[in-house]
């Protein structure tokens, strides 16, 4: 993907999605744009949400709860899907 599609909200540290922002990703979550960081795709829209400082990751919050583990951040970009996940850890169990 471009920069022009690729997330782009940077900050100076980790902060809540705006409401602007929670519409334009639930827009990619709409169109199968957005993954999770260990892959599978996402089919919920989300409400709440906190973004990396570098923008590249977005942690769910859902029903008040933060989902910071990174296997669970949402990304747009395959290149940010994560190589070793804590999925791929249990496949081996």
């Amino acid at each position: 993907m471009d920069q022009h599609t690729q997330m782009s909200f940077y900050r100076k540290r980790p902060s809540g999605l705006r409401a602007g922002e929670i519409e334009a990703l639930n827009k990619k979550i709409a169109n199968g744009l957005i993954w999770q960081a260990d892959g599978k795709p996402i089919g919920t829209t989300l409400t709440e949400g906190l973004i990396s400082v570098k923008g590249d990751y977005i942690f769910p919050i859902i029903r008040g709860i933060i989902l910071l583990l990174k296997d669970l951040a949402l990304v747009d970009s395959k290149e940010n899907v994560l190589k070793d996940t804590i999925s791929a850890d249990k496949a081996n169990w």
